[in-house]
């Protein structure tokens, strides 16, 4: 939690002093030359990179939260359901135990598919941070 919070933090910095800059520049522009517009576009560039992060990462940082809330009591029901599965009790039908059985392993299915949703996202986040 310290990680994500300090990475808000420095993204909220980054984006501010990104913006600044360009305000700065283009107060000026009106005295720039035609080799210093190159400039003042990079500068526009940063910023709006700036504020997609400073909007991707708390997106992400409530994600990975939920996700590592919900994960928890999740599997902990798949396994408490599982081994809950009367296997040896011939009054309950094959066809019952193994629905319930996979009907579990597409739940724990699920999760699995959704920590991969998020560990992409997360790549696309760092990407998106690099190419800054």
């Amino acid at each position: 939690h310290v990680c994500v919070i300090l990475v808000c933090c420095l993204t909220v910095s980054s984006a501010v002093s990104d913006t600044r800059r360009l305000f700065r520049r283009l107060e000026i522009r009106r005295h720039v030359r035609d080799g210093q517009k190159k400039s003042l576009h990079e500068d526009a560039g940063h910023v709006v990179m700036s504020w997609i992060q400073l909007v991707l990462v708390p997106i992400y940082s409530i994600m990975a939260i939920d996700n590592k809330i919900r994960s928890g009591s999740s599997v902990a029901g798949i396994v408490n359901d599982i081994t809950d599965i009367p296997w040896e009790d011939p009054s309950v039908s094959n066809y019952d135990k193994k629905t319930r059985f996979f009907d579990n392993v597409l739940v724990c299915l699920n999760e699995l598919e959704s920590q991969r949703r998020l560990g992409i996202f997360c790549g696309y986040l760092l990407v998106h941070m690099l190419l800054k």
